[in-house]
């Protein structure tokens, strides 16, 4: 829609994990660097964490486009699972028939692929995005993939990617056997506020154009100062910023738009921050408020939830 007005090749803002898009800061290159030694070599476990929006799963999809032909990447995206499952979830992506197995019966059909993939030199890559989602006993139970072993190499590569939940998970009392075994542990840090200009320009270079055409001082300003170093949250801001501006038929983006896209963000959160049980109330002042900024937002966000338990018994 607004590519065309902005003569932009594509639309270089979209929130897919497009590997061609890719920005990389040093902890992006060290983790994805962590990962291709890390199957190349064997080391079993890898751990990759970072907050919400800060491009792991982007990547995930630039690993794939990296590993050696020899490696066989399994990709885990729906995490709230059994440790059975996940076996059967791995063994129907490699293309292994299934029937009744159990856990035990499961195991050993995955070690006989194993076994048979390294007799061709092959390596086996379980990839499991959205890992903090993994019940713990599912987490434990990851351990005895790793039992799957020759006396001199680990016959399958598991890489764990995930928020920084997935970090409390890892440093658990009941996970500390798996986090022995973690042989590459690394965290993907938001970006600073020279990265974040640094990445705007990226993309936007990628699709034959530049910050300074499209964008004023002011308007990448507020972007990385309200996006606070996450990529997701300036994909969004910068994609809104252009509709906004399309509909305006503005050739380059200002404060005024960029101020207008943080406004309608901000309300949008409020809205979301409205627990059922609450939806007899007014929240309207407060979601006012938070738009506005006339309340600080953590002060808003830390004064509501301490109100919570006094409203639920005043109200019951």
């Amino acid at each position: 829609m607004y590519a065309q007005f902005y003569n932009l090749s594509e639309k270089p803002f979209n929130p897919n994990p497009d590997p061609k898009f890719l920005y990389l800061t040093p902890s992006r290159r060290e983790a994805l660097a962590s990962m291709i030694y890390g199957i190349n070599e064997r080391k079993g476990f890898i751990s990759i964490t970072g907050e919400v929006g800060t491009g792991k799963t982007t990547l995930i999809y630039t690993l794939l486009n990296n590993l050696n032909e020899k490696v066989k990447p399994v990709i885990i995206q729906h995490t709230m699972i059994t440790f059975e499952q996940l076996l059967k979830s791995i063994l129907l992506k490699l293309g292994v028939p299934l029937g009744d197995e159990d856990k035990t019966s499961l195991l050993h059909k995955l070690n006989e692929y194993l076994v048979q993939g390294l007799s061709q030199g092959e390596t086996l890559a379980i990839i499991i995005d959205e890992a903090q989602n993994l019940p713990i006993d599912t987490m434990e139970e990851l351990r005895m993939l790793s039992n799957l072993e020759t006396s001199k190499l680990k016959l399958v590569q598991i890489v764990v990617v995930g928020q920084l939940e997935l970090e409390v998970k890892l440093d658990s009392e009941e996970l500390r056997q798996l986090k022995q075994r973690i042989g590459i542990r690394r965290q993907i840090i938001p970006l600073s506020k020279k990265e974040s200009r640094e990445y705007i320009e990226h993309r936007l270079s990628l699709v034959g154009s530049s910050s300074s055409r499209v964008f004023t001082s002011e308007a990448v300003s507020l972007i990385c100062r309200y996006a606070m170093g996450i990529p997701r949250t300036i994909n969004i801001l910068c994609d809104n910023a252009f509709l906004i501006g399309y509909s305006l038929s503005q050739k380059k983006i200002n404060g005024k738009i960029v101020k207008e896209v943080i406004d309608d963000m901000r309300v949008h959160m409020a809205e979301d921050f409205s627990p059922p049980f609450l939806s007899h109330l007014s929240l309207a002042p407060f979601k006012k408020a938070f738009a506005s900024r006339s309340l600080p937002v953590y002060f808003f966000s830390i004064i509501f939830l301490l109100s919570i338990p006094l409203l639920v018994l005043t109200n019951k």
